[in-house]
């Protein structure tokens, strides 16, 4: 936080001796910005965003766990239980987005969620279509949902790269 301070005071001295009110109120707004969204990162932002990332990964694992397996009864309840992590954990960031300061990246994350959220749906799908024993209902769901997650992902990094290229400006 001692960083962010002393980076809003050296923005206001560099505005104010540039001169010209548009300077003064840009810095303001900079240092604003730079104060909400570390006070974001550090009161939970951060962690919520690794939530939902652990919460994929685990999904990627329960899936390929199940196709090896055949979907067995153990591994369709470990899709199940990832699904419903991931349904969590993009619920509890969906609750608490960056800063709308940050251009880009409040839009490009929750645009991302609601791709998973969607992913999640196609699987829980897919899995009821290979418990009905319906391969090309299934089939079609899994791609469904690999293709969300591929969107939603790259919706991520999107905001990834705002929330960079904001820090950096």
């Amino acid at each position: 936080m001692r960083k962010i301070i002393l980076l809003a005071a050296a923005l206001a001295a560099a505005a104010t001796s540039a001169g010209g009110c548009a300077a003064v109120r840009h810095a303001a707004a900079k240092a604003s910005c730079f104060s909400t969204s570390g006070h974001w990162f550090e009161n939970g932002g951060t962690a919520r965003i690794v939530a939902v990332e652990h919460a994929l990964t685990n999904v990627g694992h329960a899936d390929t766990a199940a196709t090896r397996a055949r979907f067995t009864s153990a591994t369709v309840t470990a899709i199940k239980t990832a699904d419903k992590k991931l349904a969590a954990a993009i619920a509890a960031l969906r609750r608490d987005l960056p800063p709308t300061c940050v251009t880009g990246a409040r839009a490009d994350m929750s645009a991302g969620l609601s791709d998973f959220a969607s992913a999640v749906r196609d699987q829980e799908t897919a899995v009821a279509a290979v418990r009905a024993k319906n391969p090309a209902a299934a089939s079609a769901a899994f791609t469904r949902a690999g293709r969300a997650f591929q969107a939603g992902s790259k919706k991520f990094f999107a905001a990834a790269h705002a929330i960079r290229t904001y820090v950096k400006s």
